[in-house]
């Protein structure tokens, strides 16, 4: 599967963290969810975890898929493609590598925060 990346950093002061109904909306202008009511409620085509550093919304029909940063401070679409939906556990290693990035720039950020927060 041939996908096309896109790395979109625009940071904010003070990031935030986007929550799932958010990442849908965000999803939505990328992707069309599984659902009518998915932005309310993306459990299908999204792969949400506790802390996870994004969400990763593939597209019902098959034809791509993007990945919604969980903290606004990463931007808000950190990759996206229109070849097909993207398979986490069997995509190539640069991929793989792509999204570990993704995941230890989420980590850098928060621990900032951590030790920015005196209040």
């Amino acid at each position: 599967m041939v996908a096309t990346l896109l790395l979109a950093g625009s940071p904010t002061a003070g990031g935030k963290s986007i929550d799932p109904q958010r990442a849908a909306l965000i999803a939505q202008r990328y992707v069309r969810l599984a659902g009518a009511d998915a932005a309310q409620a993306p459990a299908r085509g999204v792969v949400p975890t506790s802390g996870a550093p994004y969400y990763l919304f593939n597209d019902a029909r098959g034809n791509g898929f993007v990945v919604v940063a969980a903290d606004d401070e990463m931007g808000e679409v950190l990759a996206y493609g229109t070849a097909g939906p993207l398979d986490t556990l069997n995509a190539n290693p640069c991929v793989k590598w792509l999204l570990e990035g993704y995941r230890l720039s989420y980590e850098a950020l928060r621990q900032v925060v951590t030790r920015c927060n005196w209040s």
